[in-house]
């Protein structure tokens, strides 16, 4: 159990750092995040937060997280104190078995987790929801810059036409000029 508690420590620290890395603007390269408009990261947040501040009845001296140890500093980082973890596994087993499982009349921390995050992570739940809604934006911005690419195609092809045109009027006039311009010298040779 203390491995497992561990390893949520570590998991949820490593989640909430990807999470922060990639929803903030960098100043550096001047752009934002890939999660920056995401608000199931930001819910997600918000919810992991607020489970491991949640306190449950378990008729014991043992209602929450911080009573095993686990502390939230002022940036979102948990830690794990394993001697108050040890010596609470070792002095109130059922306790912490209770908070983290559950009883018949207790829901513990593992169900609630489950619920939590289970409406993210399903395939229909709010992650999957917002794979889709960028899909589709993908989608319509290729659309959209094939049609933009069309437009400017056949607007080159336009240009290019009126161009050939305008070259070979401007030939002409040459040509006029220059006849012109012979015209010209043979009348003042004469």
């Amino acid at each position: 159990m203390e491995d497992a508690i561990t390893s949520l420590v570590e998991t949820y620290n490593t989640l909430m750092a990807e999470i922060d890395e990639n929803d903030d603007y960098d100043t550096d390269t001047e752009t934002w995040g890939t999660l920056a408009q995401s608000s199931t990261a930001k819910s997600l947040k918000q919810a992991l937060r607020s489970l491991f501040t949640t306190t449950i009845n378990t008729g014991g001296s043992i209602t929450s997280l911080m009573d095993l140890g686990i502390e939230i500093d002022e940036d979102g980082v948990l830690t794990l104190d394993e001697d108050t973890l040890s010596r609470q596994l070792s002095e109130n087993f059922e306790e912490v078995q209770a908070l983290l499982l559950g009883s018949d009349t207790v829901t513990g921390l593992a169900d609630i987790l489950n619920d939590a995050i289970g409406g993210y992570a399903l395939s229909d739940g709010y992650i999957g929801g917002e794979i889709d809604m960028i899909d589709e934006r993908i989608s319509r911005l290729e659309k959209d810059y094939t049609q933009q690419m069309e437009r400017l195609d056949k607007k080159y092809e336009t240009m290019a036409a009126e161009y050939a045109a305008l070259d070979s009027y401007l030939a002409e006039l040459e040509s006029i000029q220059s006849y012109i311009e012979e015209m010209m010298s043979t009348l003042e040779e004469d």
